[in-house]
């Protein structure tokens, strides 16, 4: 991966299941990485200037990679009760 340390470690509640995090320090911690493992070689990682700023960013993109893997609609409600957000989706005119 990466020469890293892991620096925290805690656990997500994303569509009623939960999601264990990782946040590493980079080797000489000017950079944060929060990484989540589905299995095999399928992971998402968000990067941040600080730990919290890397979970933070992680806990927003986490709903995003899921519904990706489940190919749902329905989730798209559920996202947006996760980041607060109102508006609906945007239709893409060509």
């Amino acid at each position: 991966m990466f020469d890293s340390v892991v620096v925290r470690e805690d656990v997500l509640s994303v569509f009623g299941e939960s999601y264990y995090v990782r946040i590493f320090s980079s080797g000489d911690g000017s950079n944060y990485f929060a990484m989540t493992s589905f299995g095999g070689n399928d992971a998402i990682i968000t990067d941040g200037r600080t730990a919290e700023d890397a979970l933070e960013r992680h806990r927003v993109r986490l709903p995003l990679a899921i519904g990706s893997r489940m190919r749902s609609w329905d989730l798209y409600e559920e996202y947006q009760s996760v980041i607060s957000v109102q508006s609906p989706p945007r239709k893409i005119v060509i």
